[in-house]
């Protein structure tokens, strides 16, 4: 189910509307954790911080940490990663480059098959960017 409710928020982000797609994000929490199913949890608090992140909310980074802390309870290296990604971005935006590179190059580590996913081939490009700003 939750899987569901982010694809429904995602689309309702992308045609601008982030109050719809909190409702949508929050009942498919609500119903989750009704259910007992901890299944695309992360997504959920991930898409939930995004949406802080964009309305300036300090509380995005708490969303995206709760997102990490579960990806990895659950053993989701994808998910993992695509979290890191958001932190990490916000970490950047912050000025704290080093910890934002740490913190996607670990969550990174491990995948093999070269760069075929989005995910992966968004984290490179992450930590490239990491690079030329240290320099």
């Amino acid at each position: 189910m939750a899987y569901y409710y982010c694809l429904h928020a995602e689309i309702l982000i992308l045609r601008e509307r982030p109050g719809d797609a909190w409702r949508a994000l929050d009942e498919g929490l609500r119903l989750t954790q009704a259910r007992g199913v901890s299944i695309w949890i992360e997504e959920v608090y991930r898409l939930q911080g995004e949406l802080l992140l964009h309305a300036k909310s300090a509380e995005a980074e708490g969303r995206f940490q709760t997102a990490l802390e579960l990806a990895r309870r659950h053993g989701s290296r994808a998910m993992e990663l695509r979290v890191a990604l958001s932190l990490g971005r916000l970490w950047q935006s912050q000025g704290r480059t080093q910890a934002a590179r740490d913190l996607v190059a670990q969550a990174r580590q491990g995948f093999t098959g070269g760069l075929a996913s989005g995910d992966l081939r968004e984290a490179g490009e992450f930590l490239d960017s990491c690079s030329t700003e240290e320099k």
